[in-house]
């Protein structure tokens, strides 16, 4: 820092007109060289017109919605299951669902092995692993919405548990 001014150490364009190694100095409004005037710069002075308005109006209310269906969670050992849907409401036909599965507090359970079916019925369908933040998905042909129940089985170190998750619940609000 110069008396009011502050020292830039600039690195330049090639074609620039500007020296390799210059200094600059600049004001608050203004960049010098040492004494000449290199560049004329205007504060930003940010203002909330009227579209950024809507935007962060927009924004806000599409953040204070209802909560999508889920399932009520279930427990397993220490392991915390909540199941969605996708589209958010099951329908007759293929859905994807997302199992979340977490411990206390909110740490993602990773290690599983994580199988869907429908109704019990069928061969187990293993969901994929999205990451290491404990969300597997897979899609499922849902016959039935009212009345069909989807099976989610846990394996860990040679253990399994099996969750039933009735679909029809998914009008609900989790608990």
């Amino acid at each position: 820092m110069i008396g009011k001014h502050k020292r830039l150490n600039v690195t330049a364009a090639p074609g620039a007109g500007i020296p390799p190694g210059s200094q600059l100095r600049y004001n608050g409004t203004r960049v010098h060289r040492y004494g000449a005037v290199f560049l004329t710069m205007q504060h930003f002075k940010p203002s909330l017109t009227p579209a950024c308005c809507g935007v962060l109006i927009a924004m806000l209310l599409s953040a204070c919605g209802e909560p999508l269906p889920a399932l009520p969670a279930q427990q397993w050992e220490d392991i915390i299951v909540q199941v969605e849907t996708r589209p958010p409401q099951a329908v007759p036909g293929m859905n994807e669902f997302l199992v979340v599965a977490t411990r206390k507090p909110r740490k993602p359970a990773h290690d599983l092995i994580v199988s869907m079916r429908i109704n019990d019925e069928g061969r187990w369908h293993q969901a994929i692993q999205d990451g290491h933040v404990g969300v597997y998905r897979r899609a499922i042909r849902v016959s039935d919405p009212a009345r069909d129940v989807l099976a989610v089985r846990l394996e860990r170190d040679q253990r399994v548990g099996v969750l039933h998750f009735s679909l029809s619940a998914q009008g609900k609000r989790p608990q």
